[in-house]
């Protein structure tokens, strides 16, 4: 008996991995096809402006793809891992308004925040940036036809930080809402919540 439930236990363990591995692969996809849109606009852009802050925000937007691509195939071989070495202290604010930067350049979904004095922890920046990144897309992709808005906010009380994303979409259902943060959950009829597990690590 003890040995079929160690062998049950190795089973769901697997799948577990599987799954979360091929979360992973299907995010990495999402960066690739995200960087071979942009340097299509990249290159309508080139072609129709010469201003080069609109440049460098399209090649600035390609390299985050590619960081957070090759962020996202090493943590194939480090699933429940995170990098103490890469702690320091860290600015929510700046991260938050970087990320609102980089999505409203690939959304036309209304983005504001409402932040309060600089909020500082301790943190590894990219591990936190990939958190925002991921739980703003899926606010976005959350909007019908990307139409709506996101607000951010954050606050702080004494050694606590609050950080609200609130969107105008029609939320989350009974049944998804007690498995959107299981690192094994995806809801692929909808394509949304991918890798929103991941952030309750971070």
């Amino acid at each position: 008996m003890a040995q079929g439930c160690e062998g049950k236990k190795d089973e769901n363990d697997f799948n577990c991995t599987t799954s979360v591995s091929c979360n992973i692969a299907h995010e990495i996809n999402n960066y690739l096809t995200s960087m071979s849109l942009s340097l299509q606009v990249l290159r309508l852009k080139i072609e129709q402006t010469s201003n080069e802050s609109i440049i460098m925000h399209s090649i600035d937007l390609i390299e985050w793809y590619l960081y957070s691509a090759s962020r996202a195939s090493r943590n194939l071989m480090a699933v429940n891992k995170l990098d103490k070495a890469a702690f320091q202290r860290v600015n929510i604010n700046t991260i938050i308004m970087e990320v609102v930067a980089l999505m409203a350049g690939v959304s036309d979904t209304q983005i504001h925040y409402e932040l309060s004095v600089a909020v500082h922890v301790r943190g590894d920046y990219m591990a936190l940036k990939g958190c925002f990144t991921h739980i703003l897309r899926n606010a976005i992709e959350s909007l019908p036809e990307g139409r709506g808005s996101v607000t951010i906010s954050t606050s702080s009380c004494g050694d606590k930080i609050q950080i609200d994303v609130v969107d105008t979409g029609c939320g989350v259902s009974r049944d998804c809402i007690s498995k959107v943060l299981d690192p094994c959950f995806y809801d692929k009829g909808q394509g949304r919540w991918l890798r929103i597990g991941a952030c309750r690590r971070v």
